[in-house]
């Protein structure tokens, strides 16, 4: 997968998910820190904290429902929107292996990953929910690079 697409998914996060214009998560601060011990640099906005790395998926991040929500987006290729079964099977497969992250085809046509962190930051709990949170996302898609750049932009 190539480096910039990893770049580039939050900022099309943010340009084309208008369900993040909330709030950044509450205890934003020791947030923060936990995503700089792991390499992320952030970015705090009214809406939500943005959480950007080299080489893992960006991410934002945002007050939802009594917890955390975490979004990523990778958009979908010219050949993924002329064949969007496939990219709905390939968001059905990645979630199959996941254990706290969902994949869906939104609603503009692109792969949509999130996961929900229940509750407020605590430092071990969010350890264990950012591990799987990468082995759900990034690790998969590493893993299946070769679909990755056929139906991802």
């Amino acid at each position: 997968m190539s480096r910039t697409l990893l770049v580039a998914a939050l900022v099309f996060t943010v340009g084309h998910c208008p369900q993040l214009r909330a709030a950044p998560p509450a205890q934003v601060d020791e947030i923060i820190a936990h995503f700089g011990f792991f390499g992320y640099e952030t970015e705090t906005t009214e809406e939500f904290l943005r959480a950007t790395h080299a080489s893992n998926l960006n991410i934002a991040v945002k007050d939802h429902r009594g917890g955390i929500l975490f979004l990523s987006f990778l958009g979908a290729s010219a050949y993924a929107k002329e064949n969007p079964g496939e990219l709905t099977a390939f968001a059905n497969s990645l979630n199959v292996n996941a254990t706290v992250s969902r994949t869906y085809v939104d609603k503009d046509g692109d792969l949509a990953l999130e996961a929900w962190f229940p509750g407020t930051y605590d430092k071990a709990r969010f350890s264990l929910f950012l591990e799987e949170w990468h082995r759900d996302t990034i690790m998969q898609l590493r893993e299946r690079s070769a679909e990755v750049d056929k139906l991802c932009d």
